[in-house]
């Protein structure tokens, strides 16, 4: 075949030099981004800890996290501190996040807000959409998972549960008690 001595020809040739430099350019880029990446996507976990995973009928699923002040106020058996902060990680594909979703208690109430992996902490804000749902759903504490989040707290272990519905379906209640 004619494509190698072609292919030789045109890398030696007065393009050859210029390609690799965009390539090495490329490659660097590519390289320092996804070290970005990963770290971005760590970023929003620093101060949490993983207590639950909840499986979906859809194959997605979803991460919770707590911050360590309302671990340690949990494991105390006191009250949910100010600025407790709940995080749910959404993922619509194995390892990658969709959205996250977050919650923090301040002033007696849950202030909900949403972001994509890299970017900081939203800013919170009652959002009817959000507390209406966890309201209507019976949840404790306006918190799906607090029974899982009460037993991560006792055991440290992973709490997982699965859901018979499909992408932002609440599930049932009962699925996070263990019932």
């Amino acid at each position: 075949m004619q494509c190698r001595p072609q292919m030789s020809a045109f890398w030696s040739g007065r393009h050859g030099p210029h390609l690799l430099s965009v390539a090495a350019i490329l490659l660097l880029t590519v390289l320092l981004c996804l070290d970005r990446v990963a770290f971005a996507e760590a970023e929003h976990t620093t101060g949490f800890a993983r207590y639950a995973r909840v499986d979906r009928a859809d194959g997605s699923y979803r991460e919770m996290l707590v911050d360590a002040a309302t671990l340690n106020a949990l494991q105390a058996n006191t009250p949910l501190p100010e600025g407790a902060t709940i995080l749910m990680e959404s993922y619509y594909r194995p390892g990658e996040i969709g959205s996250i979703f977050a919650k923090r208690f301040e002033g007696g109430r849950w202030l909900y807000g949403s972001f994509r992996s890299g970017e900081p902490l939203p800013t919170f804000s009652p959002m009817p959409q959000c507390a209406g749902c966890h309201r209507a759903a019976g949840a404790s504490e306006e918190t799906f998972t607090l029974r899982m989040l009460e037993r991560f707290a006792q055991t440290g272990a992973l709490q997982q549960t699965h859901c018979n519905r499909a992408g932002r379906a609440p599930c049932e209640a009962s699925i996070y008690s263990g019932q």
